[in-house]
C-alpha cells in the first residue's frame, strides 16, 4: 500500500509538470463520467432504488381488464372478502384516482385525489407522519367523510401547521375532516398527477364525478410467494371463472406485475437508448485519453528505460502507469460529479413528467458509489493500453542519444490509429441515431393535427355535482362563463369541450355507437365521446365538411343531435351522406340525428391516426368538467388572470386550473420524443467533438514524428500541396474504416429506435448517406490544421536538426 501511495505521489508530481496534459485528460473524463453519473441518477430513481414502501419487492398490481369489478361488485367491504379467495396475497387494496376542487379558507385549488379502500395504506406498509390513516372497516369509514393529505399539500397550503389535523375542508363541495398527514417521502402516482389527498372509496359513490371510473388494485404477496407463483394461482382462478363465464377473453386474464413497473411507465425504452449513448461517449473519452497517454508515453520511453535498467520490473512499471491513470480518472470523476449535479437538475427540468418515478431524482450515496466505481474502471480502461505498451521498454533503442525517429514505434502508432477508428465508429453510430430521431421529429411536427393551435389559451373548470346537481344548472354555468369571458378585451372567440386534442389529463371516454336500422352485429362501433359548445369548431379551426355546427337552439328542449368526424362517417356509412341519419350512442334511450360532419382530429397524439369521434352539445348533455378554449389576436398568456377573474365572478369557489396555451399542449405531447432527441443530439455532438480532438491529436503527433521525412520530401521537390494532400489522406484513412464499421453497427442498433421513430425507417438511406459526409467534413477540418503546419516545415532546418 505504501508503494501504491508513493506511485500516486510520483504520478501527481509528474502531472504537475504537464498541466496542459492533465487539464485535457481531466476535462475529457469529467464530461464522460459526469454524463453517465447524471443519467445513472435517473435510472436509479426510476428502476433501481427501492420504492419507499415496506418490503416493496412484494408489492404487485393486479389487472384483469376491468373484470375484478365482478369479483368485488357491491362495496369496499366485499372487496376484503373476494368471491375468489387467494392464498397468494397477504393484503389487497383498491383505489380510483382523479382530481377535485379543494376549497377552505384559502383560494380554491384543483388537486389530485385518490379514493382508496381502508386496506390501501396497510398493503403499502406506510404509516402517517401525523394523525392516522383511513380505517380498515370501510363501512364505518365511508360513513364519515375523512381525508388524509400529502406532506406537500400540508407544507404548501397549510404551512405545516400542527393544527391542520381536525381541520374541515371541502372537496367538490363535500365536507371532509383531515385526520392524517403522510410522511414527506410518501408518494403514489395517480391520474392525472401525484396524489395530494386520500379519501375512503365507496364503489357506489364516485367523488370525482367522472364519466368513466377506473379502479386499480394493488396487493402484497404473502411471505415466500414470488410473482411467478402468484401469477400461477391467478391463472388457475381465471380458468375457473372462465368455466362459469365463457364470455371472458384473454383481455380479462388476471395479471400480476411488480409495482415498480407501473411507476417506471413507458420511459424504459428511452432510458435504454440514452444509457447506450452515454456509454459510447464515455468510451470515446477513454479512447481519447488513452491516445494522450500513448503520446505522452512515447516521450517518456527513455524515463521508463532508465527505471527498468536500474531494476524496476515490468509489474512495477505496469503498476505505476495504472496508478497514474487511476488517479487521473478519480480526479476526473470528482469533476464529473460536480457536472452531474448540474446535469441532473437539467434532466429533471427538461424531462417529461413520466421520467420521474415515485422516487426523487437526486445525487445520493448510490450515485457516489457508481461515480467512484466508474472512475476506477475508466482509469484501468484507458490506462491499460499505454501501461502494456510502455511497461516493457526496448532498452537499447530507448537509450540511444538523440534517437527521435525511433521514439514512437510502429506498434504504438497502430494502437493509436485503432483507437481513433473506434472513436469514429462510435461517434457515427450516435450521429446516425440522432439523425434518425431528428428526421422522425421533423416529420412528426409537420403533421396536420386537424386544428390550428396558434393564439389559443386553454384552462379547465369542473363545477361540483353538489353545487350544480342537475344538467340544466351545469349548462347555465357554462353559458354564463362563456358570456363573461367574451367581455375580456382581446378575446376573439370562446369555446368549450370536455376533452381537448392531445390533452389527456382527464382521460378519454369511448362509447358504443350503433347505426339505427342495422343489425346489432354490423352496427356496433367504438367512438370517442366529446361534449362541446356551439363555437368550439370555429375556435379550434376544425373544418365543417357537411351540414352545420351546433347552435344555442340545440338545447334540452329540442330533439337530440350529434356531429360526427369524417372517419366515423366513412366507417358507419361509407360513401353515403351521413346528414339526417341517426345513431344510438352508448346507453341513450333514443337515437340522435346527425346534423354535421367535421374534419378528423388527432386527439391522442400526432403519431396516432385520427379515430372515430362524435360530438354532443353541452346544452343537451353537459359534462362534469370542461376545457375552456380562447382564441385571441394577442399573446394568450396575457389573458389568463382576466379570464380567471371572469370565472370567479360567476362562482368564486370554482378553481380554474391547467392554464396553458394550445402550443404548450402540443409540446407536452411530444415531450418524451423531444427529450430523447435533445439528449442523443447532445451526446452525438460531444462524441464528434471528442473524436475530432482524437483525430487532431494523432495527426499532430504524426506530423511531429515525421518532421524529418517531410523535410526530405520537400528537399527532393515535393510542393506544399503534395505534403498537404499526403497528411490529409493519411488522416482520412483513419476515418473511412470507422465509417464503414459504424454503418454496419448502426444498422444493427437501429432496431432499438424503431419504437421511437415516426414514418422513418431505421435504415433510412438519406440519413446513412448524410451522416458519413458530415463526419468526413469534420474529420477533414481536424486533419487540416496539422497538415497545414506540416507544409510550413523548413527543409534545411529539419535536416540540420536531424
Amino acid at each position: 500500500m505504501e508503494a501504491v501511495l508513493e506511485d500516486l505521489r510520483s504520478a501527481y508530481r509528474s502531472l504537475a509538470g504537464s498541466p496542459a496534459f492533465a487539464a485535457a485528460v481531466i476535462l475529457t473524463l469529467a464530461l464522460g463520467i459526469g454524463i453517465n453519473t447524471s443519467l445513472f441518477s435517473v435510472v436509479d430513481a426510476v428502476l433501481l432504488r427501492p420504492l419507499p414502501f415496506a418490503d416493496a419487492e412484494r408489492l404487485v398490481t393486479v389487472d384483469s381488464g376491468g373484470y375484478l369489478l365482478n369479483l368485488f361488485p357491491d362495496s369496499p367491504a366485499d372487496f376484503l372478502q373476494p368471491k375468489a379467495p387467494t392464498r397468494s396475497f397477504e393484503d389487497i387494496g383498491a383505489y380510483s384516482s382523479g382530481s377535485v376542487n379543494l376549497t377552505d379558507d384559502g383560494q380554491p385549488e384543483r388537486v389530485a385525489v385518490m379514493q382508496v379502500t381502508g386496506s390501501f395504506f396497510s398493503t403499502l406498509g406506510v404509516a402517517p407522519a401525523l394523525g392516522r390513516v383511513l380505517e380498515r372497516d370501510q363501512k364505518v369509514a365511508s360513513n364519515g367523510n375523512v381525508a388524509v393529505i400529502s406532506y406537500r399539500l400540508w407544507q404548501r397550503r397549510y404551512g405545516q401547521d400542527q393544527n391542520t389535523i381536525g381541520k374541515s375542508i371541502r372537496l367538490n363541495a363535500r365536507e371532509y375532516t383531515i385526520v392524517g398527514i403522510m410522511p414527506a417521502g410518501f408518494d403514489f402516482p395517480a391520474f392525472p398527477g401525484k396524489a395530494e389527498i386520500w379519501v375512503p372509496l365507496a364503489f357506489r359513490d364516485n367523488l370525482m364525478g367522472a364519466e368513466g371510473v377506473f379502479y386499480g388494485v394493488i396487493a402484497r404477496l404473502a411471505g415466500g410467494i414470488s410473482v411467478k407463483q402468484g401469477q400461477a394461482e391467478m391463472d388457475s382462478i381465471y380458468r375457473g371463472l372462465q368455466q362459469n363465464d365463457p364470455s371472458l377473453t384473454e383481455a380479462n386474464r388476471i395479471l400480476l406485475q411488480p409495482l415498480r413497473k407501473q411507476f417506471a411507465g413507458d420511459i424504459v425504452p428511452a432510458l435504454r437508448i440514452l444509457v447506450i449513448a452515454a456509454g459510447f461517449v464515455l468510451l470515446i473519452a477513454c479512447a481519447n485519453v488513452a491516445n494522450l497517454q500513448l503520446a505522452r508515453g512515447a516521450a517518456r520511453q527513455k524515463e521508463m528505460a532508465i527505471r527498468s535498467a536500474i531494476g524496476a520490473g515490468r509489474f512495477r512499471l505496469l503498476r505505476q502507469w495504472l496508478v497514474e491513470s487511476t488517479g487521473l480518472a478519480v480526479t476526473g470523476g470528482v469533476a464529473g460529479l460536480l457536472l452531474a449535479g448540474w446535469a441532473t437538475q437539467g434532466l429533471v427540468a427538461l424531462g417529461p413528467t413520466n421520467v420521474l418515478s415515485v422516487n426523487e431524482v437526486r445525487v445520493d450515496w448510490r450515485v457516489l458509489v457508481f461515480n467512484l466505481t466508474l472512475s476506477l474502471v475508466t482509469g484501468v480502461l484507458f490506462g491499460l493500453a499505454p501501461a502494456i505498451q510502455f511497461s516493457k521498454p526496448d532498452l537499447i533503442e530507448a537509450l540511444k542519444a538523440g534517437s527521435r525517429t525511433s521514439s514512437d514505434g510502429g506498434r504504438h502508432s497502430r494502437l493509436r490509429n485503432l483507437l481513433v477508428v473506434g472513436e469514429v465508429t462510435m461517434a457515427m453510430v450516435l450521429l446516425v441515431g440522432s439523425g434518425l430521431l431528428l428526421k422522425s421529429f421533423v416529420r412528426l411536427i409537420s403533421v396536420d393535427p386537424g386544428f390550428k393551435a396558434n393564439h389559443m389559451l386553454t384552462m379547465e373548470v369542473s363545477p361540483p355535482a353538489i353545487t350544480y346537481p342537475n344538467p340544466a344548472q351545469k349548462a347555465a354555468f357554462y353559458q354564463e362563463v362563456i358570456q363573461r369571458i367574451t367581455e375580456v378585451p382581446g378575446v376573439d372567440a370562446v369555446g368549450m369541450a370536455n376533452h381537448l386534442p392531445l390533452k389527456l389529463t382527464n382521460g378519454i371516454l369511448f362509447l358504443n355507437v350503433y347505426v339505427e336500422g342495422k343489425q346489432a352485429w354490423e352496427a356496433r362501433m367504438m367512438a370517442g365521446y366529446r361534449v362541446i359548445s356551439p363555437d368550439y369548431f370555429r375556435v379550434m379551426s376544425i373544418p365543417i365538411l357537411r351540414g352545420r355546427p351546433f347552435s344555442e337552439q340545440d338545447d334540452s328542449r329540442s330533439p337530440p343531435v350529434v356531429i360526427i368526424s369524417e372517419r366515423l362517417s366513412r366507417t358507419a356509412f361509407g360513401e353515403e351522406d351521413a346528414i339526417g341519419k341517426r345513431l344510438i350512442v352508448g346507453s341513450s334511450k333514443g337515437p340522435v340525428e346527425i346534423v354535421g360532419v367535421v374534419g378528423n382530429v388527432r386527439h391522442f397524439g400526432l403519431d396516432d391516426q385520427p379515430g372515430s369521434e362524435f360530438y354532443l352539445s353541452y346544452l343537451q348533455k353537459p359534462a362534469p368538467f370542461m376545457n375552456i378554449v380562447i382564441r385571441s389576436r394577442l399573446d394568450p398568456r396575457r389573458l389568463a388572470e382576466a379570464v380567471r377573474g371572469k370565472v370567479w365572478s360567476v362562482d368564486p369557489t370554482q378553481p380554474v386550473y391547467n392554464i396553458r396555451t394550445m402550443e404548450d399542449v402540443i409540446s407536452d405531447s411530444l415531450s418524451q420524443r423531444s427529450f430523447l432527441l435533445l439528449l442523443t443530439g447532445l451526446f452525438g455532438l460531444l462524441a464528434v467533438s471528442l473524436a475530432s480532438v482524437g483525430i487532431y491529436g494523432v495527426m499532430s503527433h504524426s506530423v511531429n514524428q515525421r518532421t524529418h521525412e517531410i523535410g526530405v520530401r520537400m528537399a527532393l521537390g515535393a510542393d506544399r500541396g503534395a505534403i498537404l494532400r499526403l497528411i490529409l489522406w493519411r488522416g482520412l484513412a483513419l476515418v473511412m474504416p470507422g465509417v464503414v464499421i459504424a454503418g454496419l453497427a448502426a444498422a444493427v442498433l437501429g432496431r432499438f429506435l424503431n419504437a421511437m421513430l415516426y414514418e422513418t425507417v431505421a435504415l433510412d438511406l438519406a440519413t446513412f448517406a448524410a451522416i458519413p459526409v458530415l463526419l468526413i467534413l469534420v474529420a477533414s477540418v481536424a486533419c487540416y490544421l496539422p497538415s497545414r503546419r506540416a507544409t510550413l516545415v523548413d527543409p534545411l532546418a529539419s535536416l540540420r536538426w536531424e
